[in-house]
């Protein structure tokens, strides 16, 4: 099993849940930072994306408990 650190709208329960196609336990969803990372609106578009910036700190979540499927929905 793998974990990955998420940010925008997949940190939403419900929306992470529509993607893997499965229900996500509360405990396997935990609030994370990841630091000299930031989160940026991309233009034109309703997704934010997640670029390196030195002395940043980006908001997510750490989702654990991944299997190879999961990640490849992802």
């Amino acid at each position: 099993m793998s974990h990955l650190f998420i940010y925008g709208t997949l940190r939403d329960r419900d929306v992470c849940e529509k993607v893997l196609g499965r229900p996500v336990d509360a405990s396997a969803l935990q609030p994370a930072m990841a630091p000299d990372f930031a989160i940026f609106k991309v233009a034109k578009v309703s997704y934010p994306c997640l670029l390196p910036v030195q002395d940043a700190m980006a908001e997510g979540a750490l989702l654990s408990g991944l299997s190879e499927a999961d990640l490849q929905r992802l």
